[in-house]
């Protein structure tokens, strides 16, 4: 048994294990979660999206629904006014990453894993390219990965392929560990900046108000 083998054997019995706790864990809070959607909006509680899986087949992906029913279907970063179209607590949900919860069924499944690059969505097309060229696509999408804990939705196609292809050319279960361990600092730095970034919106536009009286 070749240690790639080995490695793939137990990442896939790793991840059988921790998405059927997660899913014992988090069924409740997600039923709880989807009951203050349901009462403030209208349409399902859970989003699903067609993503591009290992070897470039097509899978459905299951999110919490953040966003209003009449969203436009592409990725939130060509969104125009993405505010706009936030169900309440929806940039929370997605801020925090609790509405990636229910993919630990499509990890069940076998459609992703816990650890490996984000899914694609069909319309990032330089990403796509991108992908194709540096062969991720040769490895399952994961709930979190390499680029999740360097910048998250921050980054260039370039730079998250950049981090893809480290994490392709160095996949260990070691590594997979030290990305799991990252992925919760990582969110809790990205609500921290987006709290600062808020609070200096308000004291900017304080200050406005104050010089024109």
């Amino acid at each position: 048994m070749n240690n790639l083998f080995r490695y793939a054997l137990l990442k896939r019995s790793i991840d059988i294990l921790f998405s059927t706790i997660g899913i014992t864990v988090f069924f409740f809070p997600v039923l709880l979660i989807g009951i203050m959607i349901r009462s403030t909006s209208k349409g399902h509680l859970f989003h699903r999206a067609y993503r591009i899986g290992k070897e470039e087949k097509p899978f459905v992906m299951f999110k919490i629904r953040t966003m209003i029913v009449n969203t436009p279907v592409k990725s939130f970063e060509s969104l125009k006014e993405p505010e706009k179209f936030y169900v309440r607590f929806g940039k929370a949900l997605r801020l925090s990453g609790i509405d990636e919860l229910p993919q630990l069924y499509n990890i069940l499944k076998g459609e992703m894993s816990l650890v490996g690059p984000r899914p694609t969505l069909f319309d990032q097309t330089d990403l796509i390219d991108l992908r194709e060229e540096n062969n991720i696509y040769k490895v399952k999408p994961g709930l979190t990965g390499y680029a999740q804990i360097n910048g998250r939705t921050k980054l260039t196609s370039a730079s998250k392929v950049s981090l893809d292809k480290y994490y392709l050319d160095n996949i260990s279960l070691k590594l997979d560990m030290i990305i799991l361990f990252k992925t919760l600092p990582a969110i809790i730095k990205d609500i921290r900046i987006a709290k600062d970034q808020k609070e200096n919106t308000i004291s900017d536009v304080k200050k406005v108000f104050t010089e024109v009286s």
